[in-house]
């Protein structure tokens, strides 16, 4: 599985989704995407130029203010 299309899906069926990945997730059959570095709101246009390009080879995560 490389992703799943949540645009169809309401917030329920998401956490359902969620759910049922849980378990392999927890037995490590399932691993999380490496984060490559964290980013501002304010680098937020600059990572997705990077994402495009394909510079970077994790993901990028937008750190939001609090």
């Amino acid at each position: 599985m490389y992703g799943i299309d949540t645009l169809s899906l309401d917030v329920m069926a998401s956490g359902d989704v969620l759910e049922t990945l849980r378990p392999s997730f927890e037995e490590g059959l399932l691993t999380p995407p490496s984060i490559e570095k964290t980013c501002s709101l304010e680098e937020a246009v600059e990572a997705y130029h990077e994402v495009e390009t394909g510079k970077n080879k994790g993901k990028i995560v937008i750190i939001f203010p609090h």
